[in-house]
């Protein structure tokens, strides 16, 4: 029997790009690519459309497309978790129904910074209500993506959220392990609690996390599954050994200018081994620069397991 999608949301994630070709079109085969890649290579679950400033980028239609090739080409080899970003309910139960009815196992749901120009006092309100909207009317399992620079939920917050809204867990962006600690502590129920970040990855499994979902395991799919291995075999040097090579690979994932997604020099990488084409924006004052494009290409080479 093939265990209920919650019992799957464990272990290492890869949160996949969407590559571009130079015209500017989503290169649905250089995604099928990055998708068969990392299944070859151990990894069962796949993470699709998390960056918002990279769906922002894409159509309704292209999402859908997106989504589509993520789960076709998967074949219900892993579990596929799409993104949301949308302070709209409406539009996110839309857009949610249309990821459901396509094949998505679950939803990553983040809100847009509109949200985050509410006052303490007013924000929880609407959240619970935006929520309560997509886990209802969608019927899929669904996270709550902690994006602090988005939406500043306190841990006590976010304990009233999860005590109001069924949801499943949280992917958390913040840096370090004390807030993981603290929302796990507030909601009080057993929940899938991940890092966005594989090389903060042993700081949440600690804290009383279950994995990560991080795009650097769609370059480094083997040691970001061994570095789950390692730790739940209680093999500590190897898991530290995992995470100090993950970290090495951090410029895959750093953002240097306004709008730029986590993405595009993650897709520069993926060029520089041959799996898709240079990496594209939409956005032309986001532009990798000669340098910095040499640096990350260097680095895939040494980094970028094939």
């Amino acid at each position: 029997m093939i265990p209920r999608v919650e019992e799957r949301l464990t272990g290492a994630f890869a949160s996949l790009p969407v590559p571009l070709k130079q015209g500017g079109a989503v290169d649905l085969d250089g995604l099928g690519e990055i998708v068969e890649r990392v299944l070859m290579r151990g990894i069962r679950g796949l993470l699709v459309l998390a960056d918002a400033t990279e769906a922002a980028q894409l159509t309704p239609e292209e999402r859908d497309r997106v989504v589509a090739q993520t789960v076709q080409r998967a074949e219900k080899r892993a579990t596929v978790i799409a993104g949301l970003h949308t302070s709209n309910a409406a539009r996110a139960v839309d857009e949610g129904k249309g990821f459901r009815d396509l094949g998505a196992d679950g939803l990553l749901v983040s809100l847009e910074e509109e949200s985050a120009e509410l006052s303490a006092g007013e924000l929880l309100t609407p959240v619970i209500a935006h929520f309560t909207a997509i886990v209802r009317d969608v019927g899929l399992p669904t996270l709550y993506h902690h994006v602090p620079s988005d939406l500043s939920l306190s841990p006590e917050e976010v304990g009233d959220l999860f005590a109001e809204v069924t949801l499943v867990g949280i992917r958390n962006g913040t840096p370090n392990a004390s807030d993981v600690r603290a929302q796990i502590r507030a909601v009080g129920r057993p929940i899938s609690m991940f890092t966005s970040r594989s090389y903060h990855c042993l700081e949440c499994l600690a804290a009383g996390g279950v994995g990560a979902m991080c795009p650097i395991a769609t370059v480094m799919p083997l040691t970001a599954r061994r570095l789950i291995e390692k730790h739940r075999a209680s093999n500590d040097s190897g898991a530290k050994d995992a995470e100090s090579r993950l970290e090495r690979a951090r410029p895959f994932v750093t953002t240097t200018v306004p709008n730029e997604s986590v993405h595009l020099p993650l897709t520069e990488a993926l060029a520089a081994v041959g799996i898709v084409g240079p990496a594209v924006s939409r956005q032309l004052a986001v532009v990798l620069s000669d340098v910095r494009r040499k640096t990350i290409r260097d680095l895939a080479r040494e980094l970028v397991e094939l």
